[in-house]
């Protein structure tokens, strides 16, 4: 049986709506980090694309399950049973 030691840590998976909530973003600035020369095909490109709602779906999906895989190893799942030893046979 599965059972997890850290069972608490689960606590913290409402933490990325808790966060976008009460957390201020940031002002978006006229100068990036980043200089792209193609910049305007870029972002016509972008802009311009059919499946921004399903892409952005897809985002969020894998977003939250990478979250949730997260806390559920920092939760440290451990198999709680009976142990038993394996016995090696010769000649089989």
């Amino acid at each position: 049986m599965i059972t997890f030691i850290w069972p608490l840590a689960f606590l913290l998976l409402p933490l990325p709506l808790v966060a976008r909530r009460y957390l201020k973003p940031v002002a978006a600035g006229t100068s990036g980090a980043l200089r792209v020369p193609f910049y305007s095909r870029f972002s016509l490109q972008q802009t311009s694309s059919a499946g921004v709602a399903g892409q952005s779906l897809w985002r969020l999906l894998m977003a939250w399950s990478i979250w949730v895989l997260l806390v559920s190893a920092l939760a440290r799942p451990a198999l709680v049973g009976k142990k038993f030893r394996y016995q090696h046979r010769e000649g089989i």
